[in-house]
């Protein structure tokens, strides 16, 4: 006499569980290994803040209508900023920017490039006559480098110091960036409350007139 037939609901009941089990481990294990590769990234905040800085800065070009329509679709359109912002970026130049500039310009991102059938690095300068246009195309160099992960192994054993000059340099392009337009720092801080050195000035202030009168009560 043959057996009875199992019921089609319990046959899939079992093994979906015990895969979906399975599968949460795994999952699991691929987090905590990734936290602890996260854990060993050489200047992890310099890396965070690069990536955040240029995703808002990105966003606040989109939002301010610099942007391009391509096969892939619309993205910000940096290098038309980079044309329309070229003379009022050099107006008022700190030291400190022009120092990011002349090491970018010296020692610029090199670009990764396919060599028969095999990845390598060459040195590619982008040729525009506005200097702004130029920066802003190495800084998404230094984007690209890192954000596909052909930088990422150099951070994890350490020996970044080229990479980690890149990056503050780039943040400081980037930084210098938002003082020549308006609407774009505007959109790139729209959730906070912008603090500036007029603002920390008269914290300071306050707070000493505030001490003194204190003093002056006793």
């Amino acid at each position: 006499m043959m057996p009875p037939l199992e019921a089609e609901s319990a046959h899939f009941s079992k093994k979906p569980a015990n895969e979906f089990k399975v599968f949460t481990q795994t999952l699991t294990s691929y987090r905590k290994c990734t936290r602890r590769q996260m854990d060993r990234v050489h200047r992890m905040d310099l890396v965070y803040e690069f990536f955040f800085v240029f995703s808002r800065f990105e966003h606040a070009l989109a939002v301010t209508n610099y942007l391009t329509e391509g096969k892939t679709g619309v993205s910000a359109d940096w290098n038309k900023f980079g044309r329309e912002m070229n003379d009022l970026f050099q107006v008022q130049l700190s030291p400190e920017v022009k120092k990011a500039i002349r090491y970018y310009e010296e020692a610029p991102p090199r670009k990764q490039v396919v060599d028969f059938d095999s990845l390598s690095w060459k040195d590619v300068v982008p040729q525009t006559d506005y200097q702004l246009e130029k920066l802003l195309l190495l800084v998404r160099r230094v984007r690209n480098n890192l954000f596909h992960g052909e930088k990422l192994g150099i951070l994890l054993e350490g020996d970044s110091e080229r990479d980690a000059h890149l990056l503050m340099h780039g943040l400081t392009i980037l930084y210098a960036c938002l003082q020549t337009s308006s609407d774009v720092r505007k959109k790139f801080f729209s959730e906070v409350e912008l603090e500036t050195e007029d603002d920390e000035q008269d914290e300071e202030a306050a707070i000493t007139a505030q001490r003194d009168s204190s003093t002056f009560r006793r």
